[in-house]
């Protein structure tokens, strides 16, 4: 909710809110997935028969869907960074001599290209973004009717109230609005 909110203040140079926000979003996001994870441990909760490596591995695809679609709506480019660097560190874990030495080599395999996924779908946000951390908007004047063409949206304001009445009606360009 804070995320979406923080799309109508990137003006200029305010990008640390949606920097901050988006980091930290990320990280409640892993953080999340850990503990349901780390519950169903606690609960010796047996997978349904499913082997420990395959549930890791489901658990993995699944977070990276779920990131999917949670950019899809808050378009905050530096979202899924934290839990890419987390996929980085459960790769590192897995081969590393004081944790699993390598043993579960396609889960390291999936870490990898989890987390290469979710630093393309940061890559690819940024520039949909128009390499900012949120949607541009261009405010040239005000808004009203609205026009969609192709991802733009485009408002007019035909009749505005103006102080000055000399001055041009109001248009108001967002790009990747969405629509509710």
């Amino acid at each position: 909710m804070i995320c979406l909110k923080l799309r109508k203040l990137q003006f200029g140079k305010r990008f640390l809110l949606p920097l901050t926000f988006g980091l930290y979003t990320g990280w409640l996001f892993i953080a999340t997935v850990v503990n349901i994870a780390a519950a169903l441990v606690k609960l010796k909760w047996d997978g349904f028969g499913i082997g420990n490596e395959t549930w890791s591995i489901i658990i993995l695809i699944i977070a990276v869907i779920l990131v999917f679609i949670v950019l899809q709506k808050n378009r905050n480019a530096a979202f899924p960074l934290p839990i890419a660097w987390a996929y980085l560190e459960i790769y590192e874990f897995l081969k590393a001599p004081q944790g699993f030495k390598g043993e579960f080599g396609l889960l390291q395999i999936t870490s990898l290209v989890g987390m290469a996924f979710l630093i393309g779908m940061a890559a690819i946000q940024l520039y949909q973004n128009r390499f900012a951390l949120l949607p541009k908007s261009l405010i040239i004047n005000g808004f009203a009717n609205t026009a969609l063409l192709s991802n733009t949206i485009i408002l007019f304001q035909q009749n505005c109230q103006l102080e000055d009445k000399n001055k041009a009606h109001y248009v108001v360009i967002f790009d990747e609005l969405p629509i509710k």
